[in-house]
């Protein structure tokens, strides 16, 4: 298994356990999320297309290093509408204040500015996840 799809696996027991990526854009202060990723995790940035349709504090946008424009729906039902994704050389970074890099594999050209590579994601979420938040429950359960 390589490394980033041991990665999703990780960040799906995040969100399970109940920690999402609009959670953490409100906790850092990002208002304009552009996630990047491959191909390959589309079904996975549906996911998160879904948290932030239904979290309804902000909308995030998505790009794909490795195809064309396009757009994908994994819904059964017209529920949600269908997740937009623009291939990343065609995206105009400075409607974003933070690139989340959903990929291990690197961007075609340096980027300025916010960019979050998966790997300090995953220790932020796994310290949120699995330390902060019952840290923070225990003690408001017991205080004292």
């Amino acid at each position: 298994m390589e490394r980033d799809e041991f990665l999703v696996i990780r960040m799906r027991d995040c969100f399970t356990a109940g920690y999402t990526l609009p959670q953490y854009c409100i906790d850092n202060k990002i208002r304009k999320p552009l996630f990047v990723s491959e191909k390959k995790f589309l079904s996975f940035m549906w996911e998160i297309h879904i948290q932030f349709l239904c979290d309804k504090r902000m909308l995030a946008q998505f790009s794909i290093l490795d195809a064309p424009a396009g757009k994908a729906k994994f819904s059964t039902h017209n529920i949600f509408p269908f997740l937009l994704y623009q291939n990343f050389s065609e995206v105009r970074l400075d409607d974003f204040d933070a690139i989340i890099l959903l990929t291990g594999k690197p961007l075609p050209n340096p980027v300025k500015g916010n960019v979050i590579n998966f790997g300090s994601l995953m220790k932020y979420f796994n310290c949120k996840t699995y330390a902060e938040i019952p840290t923070l429950s225990f003690l408001q359960r017991h205080p004292g």
